[in-house]
């Protein structure tokens, strides 16, 4: 039975890539984006190359637009084996913020929106058909920002990386990566980050 991967910020980047290799593996991608054009585009450059892949409209910022793509993704194919919570933002770094007497609370909880809120509904939400998967998989993107250990170690590359929103947002990732896989242990769904 073919396999299906929902990978979240799939139009471009790292996202592309991880959908690209999961379809090199005969699995069938969804391309999970918030622009239709970008990510019909994406789907269609997959297929093109010879891959199984489909779009779906998803934008993980919105609570609403979350639970169609489940619905959508239950209805069209019945199960999910694999979820890459990739989606995700860095905007401090365009717009100059790097202390967090510039930070407004709207830039910060927009980073929390995308970065944290939503890997979170999304792991919610399609936990029911990961459950119908024989061995489902949730891969959470994060970076060396979100690490501690990093954020403390002068001697680390990630040290100077002073983006407070970004850097809190992926720690908070991490946490919810490892209370996700402790609530999984021993089933069929194993949670890890990348």
């Amino acid at each position: 039975m073919t396999k299906i991967a929902l990978i979240t910020g799939a139009n471009k980047g790292i996202g592309l890539e991880t959908a690209r290799q999961l379809a090199q593996q005969s699995i069938q991608v969804l391309i999970g984006a918030r622009h239709a054009a970008n990510g019909q585009a994406a789907a269609q450059a997959l297929q093109a190359e010879g891959y199984k892949a489909d779009f779906i409209a998803l934008d993980v910022s919105n609570e609403a637009s979350i639970k169609q793509a489940a619905q959508t993704v239950a209805d069209r194919y019945g199960k999910l084996d694999i979820l890459v919570n990739n989606a995700g933002i860095h905007p401090e770094f365009a717009q100059g913020v790097f202390s967090l007497e510039q930070m407004s609370s709207e830039l910060m909880m927009q980073i929390y929106q995308t970065n944290v809120f939503g890997p979170f509904m999304m792991m919610r939400e399609f936990l029911p058909l990961l459950r119908k998967s024989e061995a489902g998989r949730i891969v959470n993107t994060s970076s060396s920002a979100g690490s501690l250990t990093d954020q403390s170690n002068p001697e680390s590359p990630y040290y100077g990386v002073n983006t407070a929103g970004y850097n809190s947002s992926k720690t908070t990732l991490n946490a919810l990566t490892v209370q996700l896989a402790k609530q999984l242990a021993g089933t069929n769904i194993k949670v890890n980050r990348a």
